[in-house]
């Protein structure tokens, strides 16, 4: 997956919502709201009546991968939480990341006080680790908190990008927040200058076609004596280089509302696309290969999703997916919507009483896109899905593809074809750790 969800812009934003009306556009980001009118409205469970368009997948490829599954990764001493972050293909193997936090007490030996780091790891392809599990950043010395990674590609490399952030809630101290980053070689090992971007909240990033990091984020732009935080969504690109291209990035806060809900940053095939919800609507962005802004807000009404857990733009459409939970009931959406946001087909593709909390994954694949969710837990954990063609129509039912114990967390995938590669939480008696996964998806 390419993005990574959230309930708000992140704590910047949250700040943000109180305080005044966010700032207008920066001049380089001078745009217009024009919204595209959507179809009528939609039950769950019931496709749009109506043909859908056509499409042919070609020949299905070839897949000789065969399936499995290895713990790769133990928590390390004195780490409460494991985060995976992402998974990116570099050179013949694998690049994964994951913040791992501690408690903040003081250590009753008197020891230092563990906090979050982010650490990385080389896989290869047959799920052997090709390097330790390197920290790229300890932030115990700084005092600060870090938000789970995001990690894309970048040119030939892996980018991996966190927020670091310290001093909210604490009386008479200024809230600091950042963006830093490093770029990552086909061994995990650090490469390239150090990134860091003053004054901004969690990055949410694709990669454009020519190899360039496309990342959102909010930037603060201004602080009021009463200690309120205000925020604009903001892009920038990270060039293959490492280098960051006009630092101070691009506003748009006039298209992208600082109360935007489970945003998504996502590649597209001409660019990249920003999808998130707004009230019942869902709202696709899109900006060309260089990441101009395309003005014209992709818009479908009454959708009325309660989140979104990840999408896949396509040339032919967008297809999101979300888990929606009552009680112990999980029910599986996935929408469906042409190039203009025009709903094709809302459906519940299963329904069904379990325990955990599934985080829906959707990976581009031949055919269309794959919907990923991890259905039971501990031992009885299976890693189900589905493909989605993107005139709507299912082409592949939901059906168990493997085993993975213990995963409890987000999928982070990608593919190649047929063939999907996985990381995945996972949680045993030794307490977190990381899966990792090869499989080849139906035809």
């Amino acid at each position: 997956m390419s993005g990574r969800p959230f309930a708000s812009f992140s704590l910047v934003a949250c700040l943000a919502a109180c305080s005044a009306d966010p700032p207008a556009a920066t001049a380089d980001a001078a745009v217009s709201n024009d919204i595209a009118d959507a179809p009528r409205d939609v039950a769950p469970d019931v496709p749009i009546d109506r043909a859908p368009p056509p499409y042919d997948a070609g020949t299905s490829p070839a897949c000789a991968v065969a399936a499995f599954t290895r713990h790769i990764v133990d928590q390390s001493p004195g780490v409460n939480v494991i985060e995976t972050g992402g998974l990116v293909a570099v050179g013949d193997g694998f690049v994964f990341a994951l913040r791992q936090g501690a408690s903040r007490l003081i250590a009753p030996d008197g020891g230092p006080a563990r906090r979050d780091t982010v650490d990385v790891m080389a896989v290869s392809a047959v799920g052997l680790p090709q390097s330790a599990l390197t920290t790229v950043y300890d932030s115990a010395a700084a005092g600060t908190d870090l938000s789970p990674p995001t990690l894309v590609r970048a040119g030939g490399n892996a980018l991996v990008l966190f927020r670091e952030s310290s001093g909210f809630g604490a009386p008479g101290t200024a809230y600091v927040t950042r963006v830093r980053g490093t770029l990552l070689d086909a061994a995990g090992a650090r490469t390239g200058p150090a990134i860091v971007l003053e004054d901004r909240g969690d990055p949410f990033a694709a990669t454009l076609p020519d190899g360039t990091a496309f990342v959102l984020s909010p930037r603060v732009v201004s602080r009021s004596d009463a200690g309120l935080v205000a925020a604009s969504p903001n892009v920038v690109r990270i060039l293959a280089s490492g280098a960051v291209a006009n630092p101070l990035g691009v506003d748009i806060a006039s298209i992208v509302p600082i109360e935007a809900d489970s945003v998504l940053m996502l590649p597209a095939p001409d660019g990249a696309a920003l999808m998130f919800r707004r009230a019942t609507e869902l709202r696709v962005v899109r900006f060309d290969g260089t990441g101009l802004i395309d003005t014209r807000v992709r818009v479908t009404r009454d959708l009325d999703a309660v989140r979104l857990d990840d999408g896949a733009v396509l040339p032919e459409g967008v297809v999101a997916a979300w888990d929606e939970p009552a009680g112990s009931t999980h029910a599986i959406h996935v929408a469906v919507t042409d190039p203009e946001g025009v709903l094709l087909t809302h459906q519940i593709v299963e329904r069904y009483e379990g325990t955990g909390s599934p985080v829906v994954s959707v990976s581009r694949t031949h055919g269309g896109a794959a919907v990923m969710w991890v259905r039971g837990s501990g031992d009885a954990a299976l890693l189900r899905a589905m493909v989605m063609q993107p005139n709507g129509v299912m082409r592949s039912p939901p059906r168990d593809l493997l085993p993975v114990p213990g995963a409890d967390g987000r999928l982070y995938a990608v593919s190649d074809g047929r063939a999907l590669t996985f990381v995945a939480r996972d949680r045993g008696a030794m307490g977190y750790g990381v899966t990792f996964g090869r499989l080849c998806l139906p035809e």
